[in-house]
């Protein structure tokens, strides 16, 4: 093939590709370029050959920091460089042309426009950053709602315990004194008085009951395992549920908030059980593995569609559900929950420690 026929070749070859390409040689002067670098550089062909690619892109008379050319007449590879010229990102390929006797001689320079690709990844980047912000702000409002939740709670507790428990139980005390001082002969008032006495006797135990469930103070002095068990033993007493519990390497005492969440995720789990999935047995295990402590509650009751109950729509969402995501995303721990309909519902939360 003659010289002028390969240049009409290499011509017509290069002008058919879409990115910007040229022949350069050792000095980084121009010797070919197609119609896509004349378009890039908005000169003609004739104004392009012969000049060097940092004048006539960066307008410079030396090679830029980092310019793929130098580097190459080193590593005898390809090079590749990404810069910002004029609002447009480009991406810089410069691949080494080596003859038969291993030397080299010229390179030939792609340069890729990927405006469109940076311009995506500065959008994504800042929606992003926005979602972050928003994920930010939504943890910090549903701390402050969790926690003014267990305020309430302590509060509600002290308030049965301290004030009404008082109140029953000196009702209690007065009741056994009249019952006391009763006549031989008030035998059926005696028997009204004892019968008062007994519900009095429930109310308080229930009040008890009520209040260990608003504040588990056991926690603190038993650990969140001895915890669960008194929780479990007291369902099982009130239902005809079985629980089933297996506990590994959870020690006695570790991070307050860890302790309640993992707790309050048990209790609300357990209650959301027996208000909704008709279940007979429940399987909760409780295990260290990895430094984090998975909490999982196996029910074998009725189920229920996801898409329906935790997409967000017109319909409520379960609020139980959403509370126990809430408290384990705040420990940036993760919740799941799988379920059908007809086979139960299976709940895992990974919480680090």
């Amino acid at each position: 093939m003659s010289s002028k026929a390969y240049l009409v070749q290499w011509q017509t070859t290069f002008d058919a590709i879409n990115d910007s390409v040229c022949l350069l040689d050792m000095n980084g002067k121009i010797l070919r370029c197609n119609k896509a670098m004349e378009s890039l550089l908005q000169k003609s062909s004739k104004e392009i050959i012969g000049g060097t690619c940092w004048k006539l892109v960066h307008g410079t008379d030396k090679p830029i920091k980092g310019c793929p050319i130098v580097r190459m007449k080193k590593t005898l590879c390809r090079e590749t460089l990404v810069l910002e010229v004029d609002d447009k990102w480009l991406n810089v390929t410069v691949d080494p042309v080596i003859d038969e006797t291993g030397n080299l001689t010229s390179a030939v320079h792609i340069i890729s426009d990927i405006t469109q690709h940076k311009q995506a990844e500065k959008a994504l980047k800042r929606l992003n950053e926005e979602f972050l912000k928003e994920h930010n702000q939504r943890k910090i409002l549903s701390k402050s709602l969790i926690d003014l939740l267990e305020k309430d709670r302590r509060k509600i507790a002290m308030e049965l315990h301290d004030h009404i428990g008082q109140i029953l139980t000196s009702i209690k005390l007065n009741l056994e004194m009249i019952h006391e001082k009763l006549k031989p002969g008030g035998m059926e008032l005696g028997a009204q008085i004892a019968a008062v006495q007994e519900r009095t006797i429930q109310a308080i135990k229930d009040i008890k009951n009520v209040s260990r469930g608003l504040r588990p103070a056991m926690i603190e002095s038993l650990g969140v395992v001895s915890s669960l068990r008194e929780l479990f033993n007291e369902i099982q007493q009130q239902t005809d549920i079985e629980i089933r519990f297996f506990s590994r390497g959870i020690p006695k005492r570790f991070e307050e908030a860890k302790e309640l969440a993992v707790y309050r995720i048990a209790q609300e789990a357990l209650t959301n059980i027996i208000r909704h999935a008709g279940a007979k047995n429940i399987f909760v295990n409780l295990v260290k593995k990895d430094k984090k402590l998975l909490l999982s509650v196996e029910d074998n009751g009725v189920g229920f569609d996801q898409d329906k109950v935790m997409k967000p729509s017109k319909r409520k969402r379960s609020l139980g559900l959403l509370i126990m995501r809430e408290r384990a995303v705040q420990l940036e721990g993760e919740f799941t929950i799988e379920s059908q309909p007809g086979k139960g519902t299976h709940l895992l939360v990974e919480i680090p420690i």
